[in-house]
């Protein structure tokens, strides 16, 4: 059986199989070393792959989404990682942890954090970091213990500032300093790289620290 054969992928996830391919071959392909060379983020390509429904398929049709199952879900992933695995997760990470909330949230979780997602409107993202883990979650020692007047969270202690760098993308960089404004300790490198689209942005961003 040879690599990325049809013949074991069911007969009704074969049509977004194919659409997966020739996104591929036309919007990944030609562009995949060129992005793998700046280090950019590929928000065309995660645009594109918006418009043509292979990006938050995941998310169920009650939230707007295709409700791709997991056959689908991995139809489409073995075309977009075929031609490059870098830009293929980035647009699987484009509804990142979505299925958590649909699984286990509340309808007006749903609202809130799958429509805006399905409807290409935001993307999902996780933010999971400590000294000395990283993204390993099974290793990650920040507790959340619910009490009476809420939930009382004990973080990891941090040895430094935690210095992001954007890679020259504006709007990323854009990004961090929001974040910056709810917790300290975050460098940015190059935040002069936002002056392309709005020179005057980390003085706005002083009226609200």
């Amino acid at each position: 059986m040879d690599l990325l054969d049809d013949s074991v992928v069911p007969e009704y996830a074969r049509p977004v199989k194919e659409r997966a391919r020739a996104f591929a071959a036309e919007h990944i392909e030609p562009v995949a070393a060129d992005y793998h060379v700046s280090g950019e983020y590929p928000w065309d390509v995660l645009e594109a792959g918006m418009d043509a429904g292979l990006v938050a398929g995941d998310i169920g049709e009650a939230w707007g989404g295709e409700g791709y199952d997991l056959l689908q879900q991995l139809a489409i992933a073995e075309e977009l990682f075929r031609a490059d695995a870098g830009i293929a997760l980035t647009l699987q990470l484009a509804s990142f942890g979505c299925s958590i909330v649909e699984d286990y949230g509340t309808d007006e979780q749903a609202e809130k954090w799958l429509e805006p997602v399905a409807a290409h409107d935001q993307v999902s993202g996780l933010a999971v970091s400590e000294p000395d883990t990283g993204s390993d979650m099974a290793g990650m020692t920040t507790t959340a213990e619910e009490t009476d007047d809420g939930w009382r969270i004990e973080p990891a202690s941090l040895s430094g500032p935690a210095v992001c760098d954007p890679r020259g993308d504006h709007r990323m960089a854009m990004c961090l300093g929001l974040a910056s404004l709810r917790v300290d300790g975050i460098q940015i490198k190059d935040p002069d790289c936002v002056s392309k689209s709005y020179p005057g942005y980390w003085d706005m961003l002083e009226v609200f620290r």
